[in-house]
């Protein structure tokens, strides 16, 4: 029969576990420098990143309850190197995404700038602003799909060794890992998102989408390698 130390020790691992897992750059950083490089607010970024983290939290959840419910022989069964390379590939499309025009001297971060559609008020507003929205759509979803698509599965043997336990350990489980991770990740991006906000540096906005590009290719190919 298993003890109560023993599911007290789970817990404390599950809250480790997320804790340095949502620490991992391609958790915060990556919506931060988008959302500079799209002129997000704050807001909006952190709107983004938490749909992102949901999507993450979830996953991670079925798939856990899957292991816990399968057992030893599903969790051996999932190939180690699927565990980061879909979000590896996609961050590293992303970051395609801003450097090739800025490569070709079209700065991502300039041509969304806004400086030919007038101020707020204007009467174009609100048709920049749903053109805006528009474009912003295909980043969007390829910030909250890759991390969706990306569960922590280093979690998955939390999930296995509590299998023994009841379905409200699983509960609690769940709960710990979904708190810990949205509020590092949220947290993480605030703090970073209003740190880069007083940075005035003319080189960082003559070439953010270049940086952005580069930094989010890295955090991809750094991402598939540990």
């Amino acid at each position: 029969m298993p003890s109560n130390m023993t599911l007290n020790a789970l817990l404390l691992g599950t809250f480790t576990i997320a804790l340095l897992h949502a620490l991992i750059p391609s958790h915060w950083l990556s919506f931060v420098l988008v959302g500079r490089s799209r002129r997000w607010p704050v807001r909006q970024t952190l709107r983004v990143a938490a749909m992102a983290g949901s999507g993450h939290v979830l996953t991670t959840v079925a798939l856990g309850c899957l292991v816990a419910s399968a057992g030893q022989e599903l969790h051996q069964r999932v190939p180690g190197v699927l565990q980061h390379g879909v979000t590896s590939f996609l961050l590293i499309a992303l970051g395609a995404y801003f450097a090739w025009p800025a490569l070709r001297g079209r700065s991502c971060g300039h041509r969304h700038c806004g400086h030919a559609h007038g101020e707020v008020g204007d009467a174009g507003a609100t048709g920049g602003d749903l053109q805006r929205a528009s474009s912003n759509l295909p980043i969007v979803a390829t910030l909250v799909l890759s991390m969706t698509l990306s569960p922590c599965l280093e979690l998955l043997s939390v999930y296995l060794a509590a299998s023994v336990f009841s379905w409200s350990a699983l509960l609690a489980i769940s709960g710990i890992m979904a708190a810990t991770t949205l509020s590092v990740m949220l947290l993480l991006v605030y703090l970073t998102f209003q740190g880069l906000q007083h940075v005035p540096l003319a080189w960082l906005d003559r070439n953010e989408g270049l940086i952005v590009g580069v930094v989010l290719i890295a955090l991809g190919a750094l991402l598939f390698v540990i």
